[in-house]
């Protein structure tokens, strides 16, 4: 399960009462990649590698580099990419 650090700033020192209400993470449907290796090439942080598996290509996404920017998902001639909200449940 990724781990995500929020940290919030306020001038009113409310931390406790914000809430995160999003988190986006991208996602890749990788039957649909054919191996154009775009995304790859467009990614600022680097996190996407593009693998040749068993004649398939597999997309890699690496969570602790990925920024959320969706570059890859507005470049992607097939639209492999697609991000998901993750709500938490409740603060701690």
């Amino acid at each position: 399960m990724p781990k995500y650090r929020l940290e919030i700033r306020d001038s009113n020192k409310n931390h406790a009462k914000r809430i995160l209400k999003n988190i986006v993470r991208i996602f890749a449907r990788a039957t649909l990649c054919i191996g154009c290796g775009l995304c790859e090439l467009v990614c600022p942080t680097k996190a996407i590698k593009l693998v040749r598996q068993n004649k398939k290509y597999v997309i890699m996404i690496d969570e602790k580099k990925c920024t959320g920017c969706l570059i890859c998902n507005n470049l992607c001639p097939i639209g492999v990419f697609y991000e998901s909200s993750i709500r938490p449940l409740r603060p701690t």
